[in-house]
């Protein structure tokens, strides 16, 4: 049988001490009590409770208490970390997107650890236009290859398979790798040694420089290309803007750390997180100053009405500080 909740009782049985005048006045939970009305649970789960039996802890003190664990990220058994590179299942994702949605991706925007060689070779044969960064630019003009000519600085000459440096000598092939779609080739170490060029060339105290090239270089060189447009810059700026700061802020309540075991267990904590960030902004945003509100009402407006619909998908039911026509 359902519980309800009592009213709140500041004295909690001793006459000298009231929890009301323990608890600062400008303490975020008064905001966030004052902001949302959690008895909505109450009338959400009411089907599914029986007539008889013990009365229950009323569900909206477990929410409550759920959100307080996120919203102070209280430490709980973990399950792991969850570091698994997840590069390689790109393609997975584009297809569970358009199977979920019914919409086929025009242009994907990731971070630089999806983008591998393989990614972008199965973006382009989809017809996707790919803006995110090689994940070869992570090394980039780093450690070794610091101050030394980058690949793009080697022609290919197809006819003979071999690369030429910008001294002039002929690189060789010497490893090629069907499984990687990968060539390596190779100058002789008496050339390099005697060649002017060698301090801007290579830092191997004895071997000469190698290259790799990809089988599909010039395609990949053509999309590399589009990752330098001003509308990639844009995409991959706003994607920062909009996914990275809220995926760093969720990081304080737990984000990256599994409270508990299953896949429905681990959507409930991704619901919770999601819950704390909207209640904080709801709170931060709520009220207006004087100064500000004929500049920003608009803006903010905009911001709350999208704010609402995510409370509401998440099951939040929130008080609006501004007057705002849904």
């Amino acid at each position: 049988m359902m519980g309800r909740e009592d009213p709140p009782q500041p004295s909690l049985f001793y006459t000298s001490f009231n929890l009301d005048k323990r608890i600062r006045m400008n303490h975020p939970l008064r905001k966030v009590a004052k902001a949302i009305d959690f008895g909505f649970v109450s009338d959400e789960v009411e089907h599914l409770y029986g007539t008889n039996g013990n009365v229950s802890v009323p569900p909206p003190v477990i929410l409550k208490l759920l959100v307080l664990l996120m919203l102070y990220n209280v430490r709980s058994a973990l399950v792991g970390p969850g570091d698994e590179n997840e590069a390689h299942r790109l393609m997975e994702l584009i297809d569970g997107h358009h199977a979920n949605t019914g919409l086929s991706v025009d242009t994907l925007v990731a971070d630089k650890k999806y983008g591998t060689v393989d990614n972008f070779l199965s973006c382009d044969k989809k017809g996707i236009r790919a803006h995110m960064f090689p994940c070869t630019d992570t090394n980039k003009d780093k450690g070794s290859r610091k101050g030394i000519f980058p690949p793009s600085a080697f022609t290919y000459d197809p006819a003979e398979d071999t690369m030429v440096c910008p001294a002039g000598q002929v690189l060789t092939l010497r490893h090629r790798w069907e499984y990687r779609q990968l060539c390596e080739y190779a100058a002789r170490k008496e050339v390099c040694r005697a060649c002017d060029l060698r301090s801007q060339c290579t830092r191997s105290k004895t071997g000469g420089r190698t290259v790799r090239r990809y089988f599909e270089q010039d395609r990949l060189d053509r999309l590399y290309a589009t990752t330098r447009t001003r509308i990639a810059y844009r995409d991959i700026g706003i994607r920062q803007h909009f996914m990275e700061r809220s995926f760093a802020e969720a990081c304080r309540y737990g984000f990256k750390k599994a409270r508990w075991r299953g896949q429905e267990r681990i959507r409930i904590q991704d619901y919770l997180i999601a819950a704390v960030q909207n209640i904080r902004l709801l709170v931060t945003h709520g009220k207006l100053k004087p100064a500000a509100a004929g500049k920003l009402g608009p803006i903010l407006e905009e911001r709350v009405r999208a704010l609402s619909f995510l409370a509401r998908f998440i099951g939040i039911k929130p008080v609006y500080p501004i007057t705002v026509q849904e």
